[in-house]
């Protein structure tokens, strides 16, 4: 499957684009910037990694990391949590 990205600020632009392809019939999805722009960051090439959601999960937990909304655990409290 190949994939065509089209970047456009113009919304009108982009909303002529949609109705083409529907016209056409050829389905198409929208995506956010984030998923398109990212490829898959593994060097083994983790088939996790391509799933969008994933990494829309990791990037939230990112931003929640950036903003101090985080829980620190000492190693004894992970060990436990994990029954280690």
């Amino acid at each position: 499957m190949e994939k065509i990205v089209i970047q456009t600020k113009d919304k009108s632009k982009l909303d002529l684009v949609k109705s083409m392809l529907e016209a056409m019939r050829i389905d198409f999805k929208v995506v956010t910037d984030q998923v398109v722009s990212k490829e898959n960051p593994s060097p083994s090439r983790d088939p996790y990694f391509d799933n969008p959601k994933n990494i829309e999960n990791i990037l939230e937990g990112v931003k929640q990391a950036q903003s101090g909304k985080v829980v620190k655990l000492s190693k004894d409290k992970r060990k436990k949590m994990l029954g280690l």
